[in-house]
């Protein structure tokens, strides 16, 4: 079943344009990676509901709701964060940045899963999205929040980290707010030294014991 579109498509869409393009530009590479308008009515209703995406992550629109994510220029839209003064370099949203890449899954029914650091679950924006709804962006394990530490950059950034060990055959129904638990990239890491991975209450009472050790 073909899934609704998602604002990071869009955001991926400008960044392999260089972030910054012409609206256009924005329409004709989402929709080139897309294929088809599944499951929306017609090309109009896909185009229209992109671009309802675009004004809900722009200030300056009626329908904006945040997080800032675009910003309008006149010609199309940049990358918010995106200036002379960084040249080439481009804000990322929080879903989108990995340090490991995989190949992307959109569906929740799947077979054949590979994981490295981050699967093709935790890269699922939907999925990602509804764990993080319910757990909020501070890390499971050690407590960080990276906006309370890097201000702006930091605001919704955090990994989520399948906890379910899955065989390279198995067909799975993913529940995101039960198989998924956000996780800081250094906590994730220590959860994939052992396989199968640590338990996030195991990787917990480990740092407890160390400190209990040192003290």
């Amino acid at each position: 079943m073909a899934k609704s579109l998602h604002v990071a498509e869009v955001v991926e869409a400008l960044v392999e344009l260089g972030g910054d393009a012409s609206w256009p530009n924005i329409e004709q590479r989402v929709t080139q990676k897309r294929g088809d308008y599944a499951p929306y009515q017609d090309w109009n209703n896909f185009k229209k509901t992109m671009f309802q995406l675009v004004q809900q992550h722009c200030v300056g629109y009626a329908k904006f709701t945040g997080p800032v994510l675009f910003k309008k220029t006149p010609h199309g839209f940049s990358l918010a964060g995106t200036d002379a003064s960084t040249a080439n370099r481009v804000a990322i949203p929080p879903e989108l940045v990995h340090a490991e890449t995989v190949p992307s899954n959109r569906e929740y029914i799947t077979g054949a899963v590979r994981e490295v650091l981050v699967n093709a679950y935790e890269r699922d924006p939907k999925a990602r999205l509804e764990c993080l709804e319910k757990y909020g962006t501070s890390c499971a394990v050690c407590k960080i929040s990276f906006e309370q530490i890097y201000g702006g950059i930091g605001r919704g950034f955090i990994h989520v980290h399948h906890k379910q060990q899955l065989s390279s055959r198995e067909v799975y129904r993913l529940n995101p707010t039960v198989d998924l638990v956000p996780v800081c990239p250094n906590c994730h890491s220590m959860l994939h030294t052992s396989d199968p991975p640590l338990d996030v209450d195991e990787l917990i009472e480990l740092m407890r014991q160390t400190v209990r050790e040192r003290s």
